[in-house]
């Protein structure tokens, strides 16, 4: 059995963690215990025994980290396009912190905005896209298209534009009213240019700012 980690004083090493201990599984001897995919026996610096030598493994990244790191490698950011690839098999799949709800299944498929990403580890919920559903990371593609910033006093319609919230699905009008204020008509009701940004998109989906290079 090939020893790759060794264990002192019980200290299991930086970057591994306990899988189980080797012990030969039902129908298994000693000899011919099989390490699980990915796993190494690890030895202690005590006299080798199979009871109780530990099987460990590098440490998975969580969740986060995950989507982090594929966040970072496509620049996926609020407004971003992604194709919703797959649906997901049951909930926690792959750590994700939420369940597939049926009527997702229509938009397996489509291309949609990202309208608010999760990135808070206790909450790994992933990335909310236009049609209102939280999805992970593992079931949607990167689609390559037109960037978007916030709109500013001077690049929004004056005669205002209808946009709906992404969190609630409530529909408003908004129009701009100073260089850092957007007024919702008929309400006392105010926000900034940077939040409609990330918390609105137009009624197609469509980002609440200016296509970059427009």
């Amino acid at each position: 059995m090939k020893i790759e980690v060794e264990i002192e004083d019980g200290i299991i090493p930086e970057g591994y963690e306990v899988v189980r201990i080797g012990l030969p599984k039902k129908g298994e001897s000693y000899a011919t215990a099989k390490t699980p995919k990915g796993c190494v026996t690890a030895i202690c610096d005590f006299d080798f025994d199979t009871t109780v030598c530990p099987i460990v493994r590098k440490k998975q990244p969580s969740y986060q980290e995950r989507q982090d790191a594929w966040v970072k490698e496509h620049g996926i950011k609020v407004g971003s396009k992604v194709r919703v690839l797959r649906k997901v098999s049951n909930d926690g799949e792959d750590g994700w912190d939420c369940g597939w709800n049926s009527m997702m299944d229509d938009s397996v498929g489509r291309t949609l905005t990202v309208c608010q990403i999760c990135n808070r580890e206790v909450d790994t919920r992933g990335f909310k896209l236009a049609d209102g559903w939280w999805y992970p990371y593992f079931a949607l593609e990167p689609v390559k298209g037109p960037e978007y910033v916030p709109y500013t006093f001077e690049t929004m319609p004056v005669e205002g534009i209808k946009v709906k919230n992404t969190i609630h699905g409530t529909t408003h009008v908004v129009e701009p009213v100073s260089s850092g204020v957007v007024g919702f008509r008929n309400s006392a009701y105010s926000t900034t240019y940077s939040l409609l940004f990330k918390e609105y998109t137009l009624l197609d989906g469509t980002p609440c700012g200016v296509k970059v290079g427009e």
